[in-house]
C-alpha cells in the first residue's frame, strides 16, 4: 500500500492450471463456460458496434479442478487458526454434489492430482435452485488436512448424489481461500 492509500501491487496466491493427470477431469483440460457478450466501448453512442467474437467466459467446467497455493500462502494456511475455501459455481448440472478433495503432485509428471479418498467436505445441491450462482464454503480447521500437513493443493469436484464417486460436470466461476 502506498502513502496515498492506493494499493500498488497485488499478489496471486492461488493458481489453477489444467492438469494432465488422469485423476483430474479424466486428464482433459477444463472447458470455458458461462459465455457472455462484452459491452462495446462507447456502447451508449454505438450500441451495435460489438466486434465479432466479442465474448468472455466467466467460468470453467470440468469434473475436477486442481488448485495450488503459492508457498508463502500455504505456510500461512498451515499456521492459521482457521481457514475456509469458498467456491462460487453455476448450479447448471449435472453435478448434484460439490466436493473438496485433498490433492497432491504426481512426481513423475509434475501434474497436480486429486485424491478421491481424501474428502475434506461436500455440499449437496439438490435443494438449491438450478441455473443460479451459489457459493459453497468448506472449513479447514486448523487446517483439516492429515495431521495439519496441508500440501497446498486441493481439488474442487462435481459428483452425483449416489454413493459411488461418479464424476459429474461442475461449472466453477470463482475460488478463494480465506484465513483468520
Amino acid at each position: 500500500m502506498t502513502n496515498d492509500g492506493l494499493l500498488k501491487n497485488w499478489e496471486r496466491w492461488l493458481t489453477q492450471r489444467d492438469s494432465t493427470h488422469p485423476s483430474v477431469n479424466f486428464g482433459l483440460p477444463s472447458d470455458p463456460d458461462a459465455r457472455f457478450r462484452m459491452t462495446p466501448y462507447n456502447a451508449f453512442n454505438a450500441p451495435n458496434r460489438a466486434p465479432r467474437g466479442s465474448t468472455e467466459y466467466i467460468a470453467k467446467a470440468g469434473t475436477e479442478m486442481a488448485f495450488a497455493l503459492a508457498e508463502p500462502f500455504r505456510r500461512r494456511v498451515q499456521q492459521a487458526g482457521q481457514a475456509w475455501v469458498k467456491v462460487s459455481f453455476f448450479d447448471a448440472g449435472p453435478a448434484r454434489r460439490i466436493v473438496l478433495l485433498a490433492g497432491g503432485t504426481d512426481h513423475a509428471t509434475g501434474s497436480r492430482t486429486c485424491n478421491p479418498n481424501s474428502v475434506l467436505g461436500s455440499v449437496d445441491l439438490e435443494a438449491l435452485p438450478i441455473d443460479e450462482v451459489h457459493t459453497a464454503t468448506f472449513s479447514l480447521e486448523p487446517p483439516e488436512m492429515p495431521e495439519g500437513n496441508f500440501p497446498g493443493i486441493f481439488c474442487v469436484a462435481g459428483r452425483s448424489l449416489s454413493d459411488t464417486p461418479e464424476r459429474e460436470r461442475l461449472v466453477v466461476s470463482f475460488v478463494r481461500v480465506i484465513l483468520r
